[in-house]
C-alpha cells in the first residue's frame, strides 16, 4: 500500500520525468521516471503506464528502438486502450522493420 506522502512523491518525480524529456534532458528524464517505477505498486496501473511511457520516449528519442519498445509494449499490456501506449509501440518497430529490411 502506498501512503499519501509517498504517493505525493511518485506523482512529483513522474512530473519532473516528463518535463525532463521535454527539455530533451534524456539522462535526467530516464533515471527519474526509474525511480518512479521502482517506487510503485504493482496496483497503480495509470501511473504504471505514464512512467513506462516516459521511459519509452526516453529510448526512442536515443534511437534505442527495442529499449522504446518493451516499455510502450509493458505500458499497452497494462492498459490496452492507452493510444499513446499503443502508438510510440508502432512507432518504436517501425525503424526496426526498416533496418531489418535495409539487412535482406
Amino acid at each position: 500500500m502506498i501512503s499519501l506522502a509517498n504517493e505525493k512523491g511518485i506523482d512529483d518525480l513522474l512530473k519532473k520525468a516528463r518535463t525532463l524529456l521535454s527539455q530533451g534532458i534524456l539522462d535526467d528524464a530516464q533515471s527519474t521516471a526509474e525511480i518512479a517505477l521502482s517506487m510503485l505498486a504493482e496496483q497503480d496501473i495509470e501511473k504504471l503506464v505514464s512512467a513506462h511511457l516516459i521511459l519509452g520516449e526516453v529510448y526512442k528519442e536515443r534511437g534505442e528502438w527495442e529499449k522504446a519498445e518493451g516499455h510502450f509494449r509493458k505500458a499497452a499490456e497494462l492498459y490496452r486502450e492507452n493510444l499513446d501506449a499503443l502508438f510510440g509501440l508502432v512507432r518504436s518497430l517501425e525503424p526496426q522493420k526498416t533496418s531489418e529490411k535495409k539487412r535482406e
